[in-house]
């Protein structure tokens, strides 16, 4: 199978001989800390991707290091400062990316990276994708207890 027909049938460019599925699943939208001005309908996780070398992919090489991307939009009727948080969690992968907010609304594509690489395991992994926002601008660690992922 030549590149361009795995890139069409979402395979990330190899042999091919140790390829796993990656699954994902959007969990939705949770707000934690003081944050009492939310529009909960205008948040929401529209895209999540998996990326190999720029290519979106839903299969990759054992070993290889992916990328975790989630396009969303967040609203904060009442909001000045406060932080987006996208999480993803599941078999051995842990990751987040957030983002610091002015304003009333963020649109944004996460790359989750803030934990380190996501390196593929010898095994189909399903990743549970979620949105969070939160209000705490120095809380640490900058994410959700991981519990709640």
């Amino acid at each position: 199978m030549s590149r361009r027909e795995e890139e069409k049938i979402g395979r990330a460019p190899g042999p091919g001989l140790n390829r796993r599925r990656i699954e994902l699943n959007p969990a939705g939208f949770q707000a934690i800390g003081n944050i009492s001005a939310l529009n909960p309908g205008e948040n929401t996780i529209y895209d999540a991707w998996i990326e190999v070398n720029g290519n979106k992919v839903t299969e990759v090489e054992v070993g290889t290091e992916f990328h975790i991307l989630v396009h969303y939009i967040s609203e904060n009727v009442g909001g000045l400062t406060w932080l987006s948080c996208v999480t993803a969690k599941g078999d051995g992968i842990e990751n987040y990316e957030d983002t610091k907010v002015a304003g009333s609304t963020k649109e944004h594509t996460a790359r989750l990276g803030n934990m380190g690489k996501n390196i593929m395991p010898d095994k189909d992994i399903s990743l549970r994708i979620k949105l969070w926002m939160h209000d705490d601008m120095y809380q640490s660690p900058p994410y959700p207890d991981k519990s709640l992922w």
